[in-house]
């Protein structure tokens, strides 16, 4: 048996209108990955992963730019089209960082369950000083990759991405997005931005 076949059709249907979208976010991250490649040439194929998954985040200040971003109009359009969909009491965040996206959902849903993880563990326990300060206490952030998500099936309501598949080295894209839906219970959200002249 196919693991798609397992995957509940309202789940199904919208990744199947989306398959044009899966093929260029897949090119995207191919392309992008071909760059590192050429920049980090030389390592074994683990370490340029770890290189590029954190290239962008060796800059000071990088958390608080994220944290800094929670109002940021596409953050604030997800959060919007989410809350649209009912039911919403659970939502983990694949890919949180510092967790901006979940700090803006627990503003507005004081009493959900939300969930965040990322596989930058400096991300993660920033996010959480950063949620402490804010006095936001019901967003829990984890590390973890997005192939291999440590949640029992259909474990939240909600679960989305914000351009985090095009950061998935292309071979991990198909299972991190079976990953998702697997731990999902309702809905599925993946907002991804490219540029395909990168």
């Amino acid at each position: 048996m196919n693991k798609l076949d397992k995957v509940p059709e309202p789940i199904m249907r919208p990744l199947r209108a989306a398959k044009g979208a899966y093929r260029l976010i897949r090119r995207y991250a191919e392309n992008r990955w071909r760059v590192a490649r050429r920049y980090l040439s030389g390592g074994p194929a683990k370490v340029q992963e770890s290189a590029l998954s954190s290239m962008h985040e060796r800059k000071p200040g990088w958390a608080q730019f994220y944290w800094d971003s929670m109002n940021r109009p596409d953050r604030l359009y997800l959060a919007d089209r989410m809350l649209a969909n009912t039911p919403h009491d659970s939502i983990l965040e694949v890919g949180c960082n510092s967790g901006p996206n979940l700090a803006l959902l627990g503003q507005r849903l004081p009493k959900a369950r939300l969930v965040g993880t990322d596989i930058n563990s400096e991300a993660i326990r920033e996010g959480r000083d950063f949620l402490a300060h804010a006095g936001i206490s019901n967003v829990e952030l984890n590390v973890g990759t997005a192939d291999r998500l440590e949640f029992p099936d259909k474990s939240f309501d909600i679960v989305f991405t914000s351009s985090v598949l095009v950061c998935v080295a292309p071979r991990k894209i198909k299972a991190a997005i079976l990953e998702i839906c697997r731990v999902a219970r309702s809905s599925v959200f993946l907002m991804e931005r490219w540029d395909l002249n990168r």
